[in-house]
């Protein structure tokens, strides 16, 4: 049986291996067609993102789908190959609950 929601969406490491500086978050916004702010030391390509290391500050998910859909989602660039620029992170898609005590 699948996990049961709200899902919250973790950014692992940067794919290529390098660290990064949001190693570990929890993805609080992201919106790649906007130009916005990112955390120091990230390139600005990301667009618009706010992590936290809360996970109840995160966006939360209905399902899972939905959690990798706001992932992949294209900048303000379009869409092509590669144009999907969170996805440069490796992430994990859990249940909340993963992160809170009972």
């Amino acid at each position: 049986m699948p996990p049961n929601g709200p899902f919250v969406l973790r950014l692992l490491q940067r794919s290529d291996g390098r660290p990064s500086p949001i190693d570990g978050q929890f993805v609080a916004e992201y919106d790649p067609t906007r130009i916005g702010s990112v955390p120091d030391g990230v390139p600005d390509v990301l667009g618009h993102l706010v992590v936290t290391a809360d996970p109840a500050e995160a966006r939360q998910f209905a399902d899972m789908p939905a959690a990798l859909a706001y992932w992949q989602q294209p900048s303000r660039r379009g869409r092509g190959p590669g144009d999907a620029p969170l996805t440069g992170y490796t992430v994990s898609v859990q249940p909340i609950t993963d992160f809170t005590r009972t």
